[in-house]
């Protein structure tokens, strides 16, 4: 099983070094945790492309904290591994080229969320093994970078 998450802040997360880590809900961030997820793939609504979605990359999962945590501990957080050799950021004009098919992936498998403009729960969805293999079929050619150097040349 794996998660799609709905990066909103993800220039603003980047930037401000909040790396390894997502917001969540309690109750989503259990219902995830139950379900032993491997990766994370991150998407976001592109800067003036409203309803159409970018994936971003894919991120290795993580039960507890693997970098330095800004935020209260009585938040609760999804962690992944931005170090991990699996942990990739795609490259962005191959994302951008691919909007429409995976906006109508996303519709096809998730309506409500895409409805419910992914608020809260809604941009935190658990990804059944058909769902994952259909989206490591379509990023298969995809030319991607590891997530941690995509991350140093996001913060020059």
């Amino acid at each position: 099983m794996d998660v799609l998450y709905y990066w909103k802040d993800c220039e603003s997360d980047l930037r401000d070094g909040r790396i390894g880590y997502f917001r969540s809900a309690k109750d989503k961030l259990e219902e995830l945790q139950q379900r032993c997820p491997d990766d994370i793939w991150v998407v976001k609504t592109p800067r003036g492309r409203k309803g159409q979605l970018q994936l971003l990359g894919r991120l290795v999962w993580a039960d507890s904290p693997t970098t330095k945590v800004v935020a209260a501990p009585s938040d609760s957080l999804i962690h992944y591994r931005p170090d991990h050799p699996r942990s990739v950021w795609f490259d962005e004009e191959v994302a951008m080229q691919h909007l429409e098919q995976v906006t109508a992936w996303l519709r096809t498998r998730h309506p409500s969320s895409i409805k419910a403009n992914f608020q809260g729960g809604n941009g935190q969805l658990a990804l059944e093994q058909t769902a994952s293999l259909e989206l490591r079929r379509l990023t298969a050619g995809w030319p991607s970078q590891p997530f941690a150097d995509a991350i140093e040349s996001k913060k020059r």
